[in-house]
């Protein structure tokens, strides 16, 4: 009988109470590098995280530690352990992409929905939206959405294994990156500026798309994975 997810990462939680505090700290950061990577099905992750724990539980009963078992160098181990996975354990690529595509849609709907309803409260507010400039502003929204998001967990992962940079070097990185990001959804805004037929999306249009388009986009993401 396959394992929900839930059930998977509950046994995952109560099997890690059994390690000794310095095999926990060296498996903590093995889970947590591993669930970061998303080109890999959720799913099979865990179960590769169970049984890596098993491994260790088995060790550790031997009197050895996690360095002894894994090796001294966890983030070497975890990039080896993920390039074995099976081909058959990866996300399909079309999910994925249609995920991260239609989510940040979604999110950027929603907030559109909303942001009327409250300004609407106070004053009249023109609900057009202009085709082609609604179309380029959606994509950059998308485009940051998504880099975004991989520049953080790519700076997740480094700072797991102690390569982070100091907190004044990943500061100003961090504010140059996300002004560039900004920068580049103004100018997008600022080229496409009422470009393209109006059509009238009103407030409670906006949000029931978003909102259907995020149930699609979480039936999506888990529809590999077993319930």
């Amino acid at each position: 009988m396959i394992m929900t997810m839930k059930e998977l990462r509950a046994e995952n939680d109560i099997k890690r109470e059994l390690l000794t505090e310095q095999n926990e700290a060296y498996y903590s950061k093995l889970l947590v590098y591993v669930r970061l990577q998303f080109f890999f099905g959720e799913h099979r992750a865990e179960e590769v995280l169970i049984e890596m724990l098993d491994h260790l539980l088995e060790g550790q009963e031997e009197g050895k530690t996690a360095a002894e078992i894994f090796g001294d160098n966890p983030k070497g181990y975890a990039d080896e352990l993920i390039g074995q996975l099976p081909k058959d354990g990866k996300r399909s690529l079309f999910s994925f992409c249609t995920y991260f595509l239609i989510y940040p849609f979604a999110g950027l709907l929603m907030i559109r929905g909303i942001m009327l309803l409250i300004f609407l409260q106070f004053k009249a507010i023109d609900q057009h939206i202009y085709l082609y400039s609604g179309i380029a502003f959606s994509v950059a929204v998308i485009i940051v959405y998504n880099v975004a998001g991989w520049l953080s967990s790519r700076g997740t992962r480094r700072s797991i294994f102690g390569e982070e940079e100091s907190i004044r070097k990943s500061t100003v990185r961090g504010g140059l990156r996300g002004g560039l990001l900004i920068g580049f959804v103004v100018a997008v805004m600022q080229f496409y500026k009422e470009q393209g037929p109006a059509i009238l999306i009103p407030w409670y249009g906006s949000l029931a798309v978003g909102f259907v388009l995020w149930l699609v986009s979480r039936v999506i993401k888990y529809k590999a994975v077993p319930k």
